[in-house]
């Protein structure tokens, strides 16, 4: 089915999804899915507590923006950067908490997200993944709450009614 229409449909979708689990990544994939869930778990519980709606408009929003951005630079999987806009977000809401890392390291969760770029380029030699998924919870917090709540500015982002 390589001519068929919908089938660039489904690309979007697969590429969040898919990871090639392999000897080499798999210890990455387990990682990503453990963020995934610590993480959501903590802001569906804390900022976004009551406000399921208002949570999935912002997993809706970051994976329209990752998908764009990944069409654009030709990314093959879009797990990583999800992954890492979620994780970006909740460090925003969480910008004082102490955090551990690898190895006993301990900082406030604002440096998180740019920790795990640095630590994933130091031991995988790309940081790509991990970038877009920054900008693009950098853009969504911004947005949803930096610009118009402590700014003053307009409101570009409201959560949708039929959400």
């Amino acid at each position: 089915m390589p001519n068929c229409p919908l089938a660039g449909i489904w690309r979007p979708v697969t590429a969040t999804f898919y990871f090639p689990i392999t000897p080499n990544t798999g210890f990455l994939y387990l990682v990503n899915l453990y963020f995934l869930y610590h993480y959501s778990t903590r802001l569906e519980t804390g900022a976004f507590d009551g406000r399921t709606a208002d949570y999935v408009f912002m997993l809706f929003f970051n994976w329209i923006c990752i998908v764009i951005t990944g069409l654009l630079m030709d990314m093959q999987l879009l797990m990583i950067p999800l992954v890492m806009s979620v994780l970006y977000v909740w460090a925003q809401f969480n910008k004082d908490t102490i955090v551990a890392f690898w190895f006993g390291t301990r900082f406030k969760a604002h440096y998180l997200p740019w920790v795990i770029l640095v630590f994933n380029f130091i031991i995988g030699g790309s940081f790509v993944n991990e970038l877009t998924g920054n900008l693009v919870g950098h853009l969504y917090f911004f947005l949803m709450f930096k610009y118009p709540v402590d700014l003053g500015g307009r409101a570009f982002l409201t959560t949708p009614e039929f959400l």
